[in-house]
């Protein structure tokens, strides 16, 4: 857009400001919200692409936006690699945890649990010059038995003072299906491999771990019955335990919650393995059900196969000025079959249309000044 000439930049505002009275005069605050989206991918190209279409390049860490799809390089200079990443937020720190999946890669550990901090989700360093679980390292008492530990995920139990993680374990015939619990006394690690365990005496397989910071209670999500449908496990006060556990009735795997209005979302991905798919939706008034299955996630032009990725992660937006926004970031993977270390990492602004309506839009490039504000009622996080 930077060679438009004055006369197209007047007409481009003008066609914007249309879109928001036609908004206005409709009554409805979210569908601004909405129109303002839809024009504005319309007319910028920041939204609609899609697909293989993105960000092209690289992100630098001093680089205040995200551009999804680009090679995003942490404070050292060197690309991040925390696929199948979660997050954890504390004192004004996020922390994503993730893996590692170059063959060979960190300390020659085919998946490496590794760490990375920020105070901004712009720039990410990365924390802990090794394996934030060694005892799954090459060196490790556990790797010959779990080669593979997929989906970190992390949170913090205020009664114990413990740093609990949840990942999926695996064997090299990826026949194992385990959860694997571990636990720390640093947010960043080491973690201690504490139990093994098939939650519901079934297997275990693409997974997450969500605390309700209202309530305390955490819950372990995970794909069972050969990923013929999604649990929810209610854990014990220690986060240690599963003590009652749900079937969603879901056919699908990689979930991701967000919670919001009192209500709950779980993102998810269909069964495809690498092969990308429609992610959707389900939504409840409670973690243990019932859920409803909505629609797809990804809208606009170029949308079909969730813009060619797999969600991985929610992250909820809450540092400094944003910590009373409503605003929540659509984390995923691209994966390349081809060589699945070197896929490429999406961070996408999620629009809450109104209470149980979500979907995200693809933007080439865009920062946190998308998310509104919460005291506007059927405020979103698109403005």
């Amino acid at each position: 857009m930077k060679n438009m000439c004055p006369i197209r930049v007047g007409r481009l505002v003008l066609f914007l400001l249309s879109a928001f009275v036609t908004a206005s005069l409709a009554g409805d605050p979210a569908s601004l919200t909405v129109r303002w989206a839809e024009t504005h991918q319309r007319i910028t190209g920041f939204g609609g692409s899609g697909g293989n279409d993105g960000a092209a390049g690289t992100k630098t860490a001093s680089a205040k936006s995200f551009e999804p799809g680009a090679v995003w390089l942490d404070t050292s200079g060197e690309p991040i690699r925390a696929h199948d990443g979660g997050f954890y937020f504390e004192d004004g720190v996020y922390y994503w945890f993730g893996e590692d999946k170059r063959k060979g890669g960190l300390a020659g550990h085919t998946h490496a649990t590794v760490c990375y901090s920020s105070r901004d989700l712009y720039s990410w360093k990365k924390e802990a010059n090794g394996n934030v679980t060694p005892e799954l390292g090459p060196q490790g008492s556990l790797f010959d038995k779990y080669p593979l530990a997929e989906r970190p995920k992390v949170t913090r139990n205020d009664k114990t003072g413990k740093y609990v993680m949840w990942v999926h374990l695996e064997n090299a015939r990826y026949s194992l299906a385990q959860a694997g619990i571990f636990v720390a006394d640093n947010v960043t690690g080491p973690y201690r491999f504490l139990k093994a365990i098939r939650v519901n005496d079934d297997n275990n397989r693409d997974s997450t771990l969500y605390r309700d910071d209202e309530t305390g209670k955490a819950y372990f999500i995970y794909s069972a019955g050969d990923n013929s449908h999604l649990d929810v496990a209610e854990l014990s006060d220690d986060y240690l335990t599963p003590v009652r556990v749900i079937n969603t009735g879901t056919h699908c795997e990689a979930p991701a919650i967000l919670k919001h209005d009192g209500l709950y979302y779980m993102l998810k991905s269909s069964c495809s393995g690498f092969g990308h798919n429609d992610n959707d939706y389900a939504i409840a008034e409670s973690m243990m059900g019932p859920w409803t299955n909505m629609t797809k996630l990804a809208v606009g032009t170029n949308s079909a196969n969730t813009f060619q990725s797999q969600v991985t992660a929610v992250v909820r937006v809450r540092h400094g000025e944003y910590e009373r926004t409503p605003g929540f970031i659509f984390v995923a993977d691209r994966w390349n079959e081809g060589d699945i270390g070197d896929s490429r990492l999406l961070f996408l602004p999620i629009t809450i249309r109104r209470r149980g309506d979500i979907s995200v839009y693809w933007h080439v490039r865009w920062d946190l000044g998308v998310f509104g504000d919460t005291d506007a009622p059927g405020s979103s996080p698109i403005r």
